[in-house]
């Protein structure tokens, strides 16, 4: 895609007129909640599992999908969610999505992601996962996405995919509305 076309209703009750459409690059769609780096997009991203094999594997994978997208960002790897939720509740927060596995030990990923919730409600967290028992809570909890672990690099790259055009959507009208 290389356009958005967009469609506005009803107006900003601010401004008295109707914006009907507006065909925009969408490569100029920048979401304001993250950094900009380089002409592009750079984001914080966090990855907890309990398996230093898999926070290695995913980080990886993400690592491949910003830099075929011409995008930038960080990692910082976490092997205990107590560690996780610490840092995304602190006041100095550099965090903008975090990815949980849901089974550890002591302290789960729902766990986790209900305290962090507590303090932040708008940070975008995704889960993986061996298994589906955990739905309910993901849907409890607005949990971005759930990622079956087995699923692969098509289904990681698609969920970053969404997150990054939801997000420059969100800022697009976020700027034609006020």
């Amino acid at each position: 895609i290389n356009y958005l076309l967009l469609q506005l209703w009803p107006p900003n009750y601010k401004r008295r007129y109707i914006i009907e459409y507006h065909k925009i690059p969408v490569d100029l769609l920048l979401p304001s909640c993250y950094n900009r780096h380089k002409g592009g997009i750079f984001l914080n991203i966090a990855i907890c599992d309990d398996e230093p094999v898999f926070v290695d594997y995913f980080s990886k994978i993400v690592n491949g999908y910003f830099e075929e997208n011409g995008l930038s960002c960080s990692i910082f790897k976490f092997y205990d969610a107590k560690n996780l939720v610490s840092e995304c509740c602190s006041p100095d927060n550099k965090i903008d999505v975090a990815v949980l596995d849901i089974e550890m030990p002591n302290y789960n990923g729902i766990d986790a992601a209900k305290d962090i919730r507590k303090f932040n409600n708008d940070m975008t967290l995704m889960f993986l996962s061996s298994n589906n028992s955990h739905g309910d809570s993901a849907c409890d909890l607005k949990i971005y996405k759930y990622i079956y672990k087995i699923a692969g690099k098509e289904k990681i790259y698609a969920a970053f995919d969404a997150l990054i055009a939801e997000q420059k959507y969100n800022e697009l009208i976020h700027d034609l509305l006020f």
